[in-house]
C-alpha cells in the first residue's frame, strides 16, 4: 500500500502527461474505500468517447518514481482509478447557461432583478419553472411576462435570453411561490435538478433539527440546521402590498442567504425537497413548506 508521500510524488510525476489528455479533467490523489492511497483520473466522456479519439489509452496505475520524480525499474504502482465528472468550468450563477439549472439566475424581462430559479418541475405534462413570487412577479410583472436567464440585473435581455412565460403567482399568508411556462424544447432551456447538488429526489417534510441545504444565485451552495417548522415572519420587499407582509406557518432555518437567492429549492443531505427559500435575516432563512407550494400548482418535480 502506497503512503500518501509516494502517491503525491507519483502524481507529480505523471499530471501534466495525464492533464494533456484531451479526455482528461482532473487528475487527483484520494482514498479508496479501502483507505488505500491511489490516483483518481477525472475524465470528461467515456474511455471509448469521442473526446478520447486518437489520444491513447490512460493507465490503470502509475509506478512510483523515486525522490527526485526519475523512473525505477521494478518500482511498485500506485493503482489508478477513472470516473467520468464531466467538463469542469468556473462557477458564477449569474451568467448565461443553457440549459439553465435549479440555482441560476433568473427574472422577469421587465424588472432590473435577478432571483433563483428554483428547479424545474411538471404540471399536467407541462415543463415549468418553480421560484418564489416576488422573484417571477416583481411588479410590474404579471401572467404573460417573459422570464429571461440570467435576470435583467445579471444583464439577461429578452428576447434573445428568454427562456419562459409566467403562468400563475401565488401571495397568500403562507406562500410566496409561481410557476412560468418553459419554451420548448424545454430541455433546451431548463435541466431538471439543481447545478449544486443534481437531481431533486422528491418531497420530504421539514422537521426540527433537520439538516438542509440550497443552491443559489448570490450565496450558491450553503447549508444549515431546521430550527422551526410553524415560524410567523414579517417580510419586507418593495414588490409586496405597503413593502412589508407577515407570513405564517414557514420554515425557519440556519442557513446563510442573501438578496438574490429568493427561490432556491432547499433540501435534505438526501436531497429531497422540503421548501422553497423566500425570506433570510443576517444569521436566518425562511422557507414555504414545499408540499403546500407543489400542493398550490398542481406540480411535481421533474
Amino acid at each position: 500500500m502506497a503512503t500518501q508521500e509516494q502517491a503525491n510524488r507519483t502524481l507529480a510525476a505523471h499530471v501534466d502527461t495525464l492533464i494533456a489528455h484531451p479526455n482528461v479533467t482532473s487528475v487527483s490523489v484520494i482514498e479508496d474505500e479501502d483507505g488505500e492511497n491511489i490516483i483518481e483520473i477525472g475524465l470528461v466522456g467515456p474511455e471509448n468517447g469521442p473526446q478520447a479519439a486518437n489520444a491513447g489509452p490512460l493507465p490503470d496505475e502509475l509506478p512510483v518514481p523515486d525522490d527526485s520524480g526519475r523512473p525505477v525499474p521494478g518500482a511498485p504502482a500506485i493503482p489508478v482509478r477513472k470516473r467520468i465528472v464531466g467538463e469542469v468550468r468556473g462557477i458564477s450563477f449569474t451568467d448565461r447557461v443553457r440549459p439553465a439549472h435549479g440555482g441560476d439566475s433568473c427574472g422577469p424581462a421587465v424588472t432590473k432583478s435577478a432571483g433563483t430559479l428554483g428547479a424545474r418541475v411538471d404540471r399536467k405534462g407541462t415543463p415549468c419553472i418553480l421560484s418564489a413570487w416576488h422573484v417571477l412577479y416583481r411588479d410590474p410583472a404579471t401572467d404573460g411576462t417573459r422570464i429571461v436567464q440570467p435576470g435583467s440585473l445579471d444583464g439577461g435581455t429578452e428576447p434573445k435570453d428568454a427562456i419562459g412565460t409566467n403562468l400563475r403567482g401565488i401571495l397568500s399568508d403562507t406562500l410566496d411561490a409561481a410557476i412560468a411556462t418553459i419554451d420548448k424544447p424545454a430541455g433546451d432551456f431548463v435541466e431538471t435538478g439543481t447545478r449544486c447538488y443534481g437531481a431533486i429526489s422528491g418531497v420530504d417534510k421539514a422537521k426540527v433539527t433537520m439538516a438542509v441545504k440550497k443552491c443559489g444565485r448570490s450565496t450558491q451552495s450553503t447549508s444549515g440546521t431546521v430550527t422551526s417548522v410553524n415560524s410567523t415572519v414579517k417580510v419586507t420587499h418593495p414588490s409586496y402590498p405597503g413593502g412589508e407582509k407577515v407570513f405564517s406557518n414557514q420554515i425557519q432555518m440556519t442557513l446563510k442567504a442573501i438578496a438574490g437567492d429568493s427561490g432556491a429549492v432547499v433540501l435534505t443531505h438526501k436531497d429531497a425537497a422540503v421548501g422553497l427559500l423566500f425570506a433570510a435575516s443576517a444569521t436566518d432563512g425562511w422557507a414555504n413548506h414545499i408540499q403546500d407550494v407543489m400542493d398550490a400548482f398542481g406540480v411535481t418535480f421533474a
